[in-house]
């Protein structure tokens, strides 16, 4: 008797704590539910992110492009309308020369050729970076060249200066000894009278 009521009592216990673990795996099964849930989600908010970051980059790729294009547009409108206002500024010139209305194709022609170089600045500054440093080298050696060039010039100057500087000496003292032999001759002469 004790020992079946033992062993039923065991049993129950054995029972519980299966229906204890049963609740806890329960337990377990519905939180890794719930994370899963809120890891699709994230999963879902973060492609969306992306989507909408993609149209971005998508759209500013497309401006950047659409404004690449209006630049080289400009370049090239710019140019055709420097090379047009050269052409009327040459005609201009040659209506000048003609000798009728000179002052008037005259003050025409300057007009035509300040708007040609504003035109030419306009098309300069849209140019890129590198040909502007590329211009700025090739205006330092050659303002470098200007400058050696001038100090030869000057040392040149300076070496033609003291050469007539001695040479204007040579001709005072050849002019003292002249002076010196006159009155010496002159003397004699007095001498022998």
């Amino acid at each position: 008797q004790q020992g079946r009521e033992w062993a039923l009592e065991v049993s129950r216990e054995c029972e519980a704590e299966e229906a204890e673990k049963a609740k806890e795996a329960e337990r377990v099964a519905e939180k890794a539910k719930k994370e899963a849930a809120l890891g699709r989600m994230k999963a879902e908010e973060e492609a969306a992110a992306a989507a909408v970051a993609k149209t971005k980059m998508e759209k500013a790729k497309k401006a950047e492009d659409e404004a690449e294009k209006a630049r080289e547009e400009k370049v090239a409108m710019a140019e055709a309308a420097a090379k047009e206002v050269a052409r009327k500024a040459a005609l201009a010139q040659e209506k000048a020369e003609e000798g009728a209305a000179a002052a008037l194709a005259q003050k025409k022609a300057e007009e035509a050729a300040a708007l040609a170089r504003e035109k030419a600045e306009e098309v300069a500054a849209l140019q890129k970076k590198a040909q502007e440093k590329e211009k700025a080298d090739l205006a330092q050696k050659t303002a470098a060249m200007a400058l050696k060039k001038a100090e030869e010039e000057a040392a040149a100057l300076v070496e033609a200066a003291a050469a007539a500087k001695e040479a204007a000496e040579k001709a005072d003292r050849a002019k003292k000894a002249e002076a010196e032999a006159e009155k010496v001759r002159e003397e004699k002469a007095a001498l022998a009278q």
